[in-house]
């Protein structure tokens, strides 16, 4: 892709910090790694992947862990099923954040379903796609990979405000 414009930097700042938040609101501490660490694959994984779209993004994000970040979140998560779902329910969890830090830049992104998946569909979404962007993240005897894959013309993102009084999670009664 050659030289990364500003408003792809943004993006990279957004999904890395909405990252760290998510995981911290469980209680698991996550640090960006820089370098790539080639992960071999493993039983002891587990992956989903949600698209997005909007008028200048189109891709999915994804998201590949271990058991033991996982169960480390959730004790109760003792079978290939309930780690599925909350690995699902986690990427659906980080693409809403990403969404509203997206919408303070008035981009207003539509969210489809998360699905799980494997290295290896993950690979196919990311084939071809002009735009894969890998943050890698360690925590306390563990790793998180999140992927942005997909075609993205240059969004012009400025920031439009908000003051951020509700933060993610809260609940607004009407």
């Amino acid at each position: 892709m050659g030289e990364v414009s500003a408003s792809h930097r943004v993006l990279a700042i957004i999904v890395q910090t909405t990252t760290i938040e998510l995981f911290s609101s469980y209680g698991i501490a996550a640090a960006p790694i820089r370098a790539a660490i080639q992960r071999t694959p493993s039983i002891d994984e587990y992956a989903a992947i949600i698209p997005f779209r909007s008028s200048t993004l189109n891709g999915t994000l994804s998201i590949l862990t271990e058991v033991r970040t996982l169960t480390r979140m959730r004790q109760e998560l003792d079978n290939s099923k309930a780690l599925a779902d909350w690995t699902r329910e986690l990427t659906n969890q980080l693409m809403g954040r990403v969404k509203n830090r997206l919408a303070r830049y008035n981009v207003a992104v539509e969210v489809g379903l998360p699905s799980s998946a494997n290295r290896s569909l993950l690979a196919q979404y990311s084939s071809g796609k002009e735009t894969n962007i890998e943050y890698q993240f360690r925590t306390l005897g563990g790793w998180i990979l999140v992927v942005l894959s997909g075609d993205f013309q240059e969004p012009l993102l400025t920031f439009a405000g908000g003051d951020g009084a509700l933060e993610n999670g809260k609940m607004v009664l009407f």
